[in-house]
């Protein structure tokens, strides 16, 4: 049981690896998008106060 564990544990890292690159490409992919709507609203508001 023991053996057949730590095996497992070894071997996942590596399966979970390229998904955590993704999920991590994801995310900073949603922050960018999220960061520039952020920076639209801030323009449109800048723009209303001006009017």
């Amino acid at each position: 049981n023991r053996l057949r564990r730590h095996q497992q544990q070894q071997r996942l890292p590596q399966y979970q690896q390229p998904q955590q690159h993704q999920e991590q490409r994801q995310q900073q992919r949603l922050q960018q998008l999220q960061q520039q709507r952020q920076e639209q609203r801030q323009q449109q508001r800048r723009q209303q106060q001006l009017q």
